[in-house]
C-alpha cells in the first residue's frame, strides 16, 4: 500500500505548466429556459481570470447558446505565507535558447514570485548556500528591499551540500522558516545534483515539525529522486528541467496560485427546447482555446416532440378501386409547432394525405388529425412513406396496402444509383441505391456489360435500400446497364428490422406494454428506440456492462441489471435516475417487473435472488439456495411465484411473498441460462448450455418434454403473449457466420420459423 501512494504522489506532481482551466458545476435548471452554473477559470500560470460575457462561448449538446450574463463575488483574501525562497545557483554559464545565464533565470524566478505575493499579509525571506549557508533577507513585508536583494544574488561555489542549505545552522532554509508568523513555505531552486545530502528523513521530519512545505525546481536537468522525495512527502510539488526565464516566472507563479482560494462565478445563458431527446445533457465552457465541460440531467421540459400515431399503417389486402381512410394524429409536447407539408419520400401515388390546409398549427402539448387515403388501382402490395415538415421536430410514417406477393402494375420501385453516365472501376466497391419500396423488402440485381444482351446476377437477396457491390468484375465495357427487379414472392408485411450501428455486444432487449418503445443493453447503458421507425429516443448512461433491461407493467419505469453490482431504476419517460437496488456482492445477471409492478427481482452472480419494493427500493427478500450465478427470473402471470435458472443446473420454484423454495428441479444435464412462464402460469421453459430447451409442470416440476434447439449454447428464451410458441435465441454463431433466432411449436416442439441476421 506504501508503494502505491507513494506512485500516486509521484504522478500528481507531474504537470504541464502552460495548462489552462475552465471549469463549470452545478448547473441550475429551476428557471428553464434561464440556465445558471458556477465556474472559474485559471490562465496558464493558475492564474485565476475573470472574463466577461463576450470572451466565453457556450453551447449544449454541440448547439450554441447566448450567454446573458457573468457574476462574480468579492475575491477570497489569499493565504498569508512565510516564504523562504533558498537557491543554489554555481553555473552562470546560458543553459537556454535565451541565452541567458542560470543566476538571471533564478532571479527571473524570484521576482515574479514577489511581485504576485500579497505582501501586506505575507513575508519573505532569502537564502543561499554551497558549502555554507548565507542569509541575504531575513523574513520581511517590504518588496522594494526584496527586489534589492534578489538583483544583488551572484552565483554560488559549485559545492551543494543541501544539508546545509535546507537542515543546518545559520541560514538553512528551515532555520530560517521556523521564525515564520503564517503559512511555511521552502522554495529551492538548483542547477546541479546534490554533492553532499540531503538527508531527507531529518529535512522531511523536521519540515512535518514546522507543518513547512517544500517545492524544488531544477534548472537545465532532472530532478534527482530525493529531492522529489523531499517534495512529495512535504506536500510539495517538484518542476524540473526549467531552461528560460519565462519558465521559472510561470513556475514560481503556479506555486502561489496554490495559495489563493478560488472563487466561483455564476454564469447565466438561454436555452432552448430541442428535439434531440438526450437523457444527459453536455454544456461546454469556453475561454480562449480551453474547453470546460458539465454532464448533468435535462429538464424536462426541454424536450419539445411530435408523435405521429400511428407511424405505420398497414391497410392489408384492398380490391382495386376502392377508397380506404385512416386517421393520423399528430401531438405536439413542450412547444408551438408549424407543419408547412407532407412530403411523400418514396413510394406509390396511390396513397395520399387528404382534407388537410397547410400550414397546419398545433399548439403546445395538444393535437391535430390529419387524413391518409389509400386507393388501390390494382391488387399488388404496395408501400410509401412521408415526411412532415415542421418548424421544430421532424416525423414521419409509412404505410403498406395489397395482396402479398402479388406485384403492383404501378410500381415506383427505381434504380437511384448508377442513373446514367457513372464510371464504375474494375475491381473497386461501389453503391447501388433504389428507392420506391420499403426498406425491409428485398430486391434482385443484375448486370450487363454487353447493353442488355445477357444478364448476370448481382445479388438476389438485396434490401435496406442500398447495396455495396464489391470487387466489379472485368472485362471492361462501356455498354454496361445494372437492373432491380423486386422478390414478390420475398415480400412480407411483417419483415424483420434491424437495428445498425452498434460496436458493441447486445446484452438484453425489452418491448414497452404498448409496443411503442424497445429499450435494448449494451456495454455502457441502455439505449431506447421508437419501436415503429427504429430511431433512437435517449440513452441512459451507466459506465458498465448492462446484463439485463425490464419495461415495468405500466410503461413508466425501466430496470436494468449491470456488472457494477448495482440494479437500476428509471423513468422511461424523462431517462433520470429513480433510484439503485444495492445489496448484491457480485454481478446482476437478470432483471424482472412482477405483474403487477409493485416489486422487482433480481439473479446475481453472488448466487442470491433478491426481490425488491418496486416503490422504495427496499430489500424485501433474499433468496439462498442456489450454489452457482443465477442467469434467469421470471415471475408467474399471477405474481405469486418467482422462477429461477442457475449454472448450478437447477430451475427453483419460490413463494414471491415469503420467498420460501416450493421446489427444484434436477433434471438439466447442464448450466441453464434463462427462465420463462408460460402465459397461462402452467408450464416453465428453461434453455440450457447443453442446447436443449425443457418444458417443466411449474407446480410439480415435472419434465414434460424438451428438445434440441440450436447449434450452440441457448442464451434466452421466451413464450408468445398467447402461449403457442417458444422463441429461441444461440448465443453463438452457426456455420455461416449467423446468430439464430428459432420460432417453435409449444406444444409439438416443431420448428416454425428461423431468423438470422444477428
Amino acid at each position: 500500500m506504501k508503494h502505491l501512494f507513494t506512485l500516486f504522489l509521484f504522478l500528481k506532481c507531474i504537470f504541464h505548466v502552460n495548462a489552462q482551466v475552465v471549469s463549470i458545476s452545478k448547473l441550475d435548471a429551476s428557471g428553464f429556459p434561464e440556465m445558471k452554473a458556477k465556474f472559474y477559470v485559471l490562465d496558464s500560470v493558475r492564474k485565476q481570470v475573470l472574463p466577461s460575457v463576450d470572451e466565453l462561448t457556450l453551447t449544449e449538446i454541440g448547439i450554441s447558446r447566448v450567454i446573458t450574463n457573468v457574476n462574480y463575488p468579492t475575491p477570497s483574501l489569499p493565504l498569508a505565507l512565510s516564504s523562504v525562497l533558498t537557491m543554489n545557483i554555481s553555473q552562470s554559464k546560458s543553459i537556454g535558447p535565451d541565452g541567458v545565464t542560470n543566476i538571471e533565470i533564478a532571479q527571473a524566478g524570484a521576482r515574479a514570485w514577489i511581485q504576485d505575493l500579497p505582501l501586506g499579509i505575507s513575508e519573505c525571506a532569502l537564502t543561499s548556500f554551497d558549502s555554507n549557508s548565507y542569509l541575504h533577507q531575513d523574513y520581511t513585508t517590504d518588496p522594494a528591499r526584496l527586489q534589492q536583494t534578489i538583483q544583488s544574488l551572484s552565483p554560488n561555489n559549485s559545492a551543494k551540500n543541501f544539508d546545509v542549505g535546507l537542515l543546518l545552522p545559520p541560514a538553512g532554509a528551515l532555520q530560517v522558516s521556523q521564525r515564520g508568523n503564517f503559512k511555511r513555505v521552502v522554495i529551492l531552486l538548483t542547477d546541479g545534483l546534490p554533492s553532499i545530502g540531503p538527508n531527507t528523513s531529518d529535512v522531511i521530519a523536521e519540515a512535518y515539525k514546522q507543518k513547512c512545505t517544500i517545492y524544488i525546481i531544477t534548472l537545465g536537468y532532472t530532478c534527482p529522486f530525493n529531492l522529489k522525495e523531499l517534495a512529495m512527502q512535504t506536500g510539495g510539488q517538484w518542476y524540473e528541467n526549467v531552461t528560460t526565464k519565462q519558465q521559472a516566472e510561470v513556475v514560481y507563479r503556479k506555486i502561489m496560485q496554490l495559495y489563493i482560494p478560488i472563487t466561483s462565478g455564476e454564469i447565466t445563458w438561454t436555452s432552448d427546447i430541442t428535439c434531440q431527446r438526450e437523457y444527459n445533457i453536455n454544456t461546454e465552457l469556453t475561454w480562449q482555446s480551453t474547453t470546460g465541460y458539465i454532464n448533468s440531467a435535462s429538464p424536462t421540459s426541454a424536450f419539445a416532440s411530435l408523435k405521429v400515431n400511428p407511424s405505420f399503417i398497414g391497410y392489408g389486402k384492398r380490391l382495386p378501386s376502392t377508397q380506404h381512410d385512416t386517421t393520423i394524429t399528430l401531438t405536439v409536447k413542450d412547444a408551438d409547432f408549424t407543419i408547412s407539408g407532407i412530403k411523400q419520400v418514396a413510394g406509390s401515388a396511390e396513397f395520399s394525405v387528404v382534407n388537410t390546409t397547410f400550414p397546419l398549427i398545433i399548439l403546445k402539448n395538444t393535437s391535430k388529425s390529419i387524413t391518409l387515403r389509400f386507393a388501390p388501382n390494382d391488387s399488388g402490395l404496395t408501400y410509401a412513406s412521408f415526411e412532415l415538415e415542421t418548424d421544430r421536430c421532424s416525423g414521419s410514417f409509412c404505410t403498406y396496402g395489397g395482396f402479398p406477393g402479388k406485384t403492383s402494375a404501378s410500381s415506383f420501385l427505381k434504380l437511384t444509383q448508377p442513373n446514367g453516365g457513372e464510371t464504375f472501376v474494375i475491381g473497386r466497391d461501389e453503391e447501388i441505391t433504389w428507392s420506391g419500396i420499403a426498406p425491409s423488402d428485398t430486391v434482385r440485381l443484375e448486370y450487363s456489360n454487353d447493353g442488355g444482351i445477357t444478364w448476370s446476377q448481382i445479388s438476389d437477396h438485396a434490401s435496406g435500400l442500398k447495396y455495396t457491390w464489391e470487387n466489379v468484375p472485368s472485362p471492361q465495357s462501356v455498354q454496361c446497364l445494372v437492373r432491380i427487379h423486386q422478390n414478390a414472392s420475398m415480400v412480407n408485411t411483417d419483415s424483420v428490422r434491424t437495428i445498425a450501428g452498434y460496436q458493441s455486444e447486445r446484452l438484453g432487449v425489452s418491448f414497452s406494454p404498448n409496443g411503442e418503445k424497445l429499450a435494448m443493453a449494451f456495454q455502457g447503458g441502455v439505449s431506447v428506440y421508437d419501436a415503429f421507425t427504429l430511431t433512437q429516443t435517449g440513452i441512459l448512461y451507466i459506465s458498465t456492462y448492462v446484463d439485463g433491461v425490464a419495461y415495468s407493467p405500466d410503461g413508466g419505469r425501466i430496470a436494468t441489471a449491470s456488472a457494477d453490482k448495482t440494479a437500476r431504476i428509471w423513468d422511461a419517460n424523462t431517462g433520470s435516475l429513480i433510484y439503485s437496488l444495492q445489496g448484491h456482492t457480485g454481478e446482476i445477471m437478470t432483471v424482472a417487473f412482477s405483474p403487477d409492478g409493485s416489486t422487482i427481482v433480481t439473479g446475481s452472480e453472488d448466487k442470491t435472488v433478491k426481490i425488491w419494493d418496486a416503490n422504495t427500493g427496499e430489500v424485501l427478500h433474499t433468496l439462498k439456495d442456489h450454489t452457482k450465478q443465477v442467469r434467469g427470473v421470471a415471475y408467474s402471470p399471477d405474481g405469486s411465484r418467482i422462477a429461477s435458472a442457475s449454472f448450478d443446473s437447477t430451475l427453483k420454484i419460490w413463494d414471491a411473498h415469503t420467498g420460501e423454495v416450493l421446489l427444484t428441479s434436477w433434471g438439466n444435464d447442464d448450466l441453464i441460462t434463462d427462465v420463462a412462464y408460460s402465459p397461462d402460469g402452467s408450464k416453465v421453459a428453461t434453455s440450457g448450455f447443453d442446447r436443449k430447451v425443457k418444458i417443466w409442470d411449474a407446480t410439480t416440476g415435472t419434465l414434460l418434454g424438451s428438445f434440441i434447439a440450436h447449434t450452440g449454447y441457448i442464451k434466452s428464451i421466451t413464450y408468445s403473449p398467447d402461449g403457442s410458441k417458444i422463441a429461441t435465441a444461440c448465443g453463438t454463431m452457426d456455420t455461416y457466420g449467423y446468430a439464430t433466432v428459432k420460432i417453435w411449436d409449444a406444444t409439438t416442439y416443431s420448428l416454425l420459423r428461423t431468423l438470422k441476421g444477428h
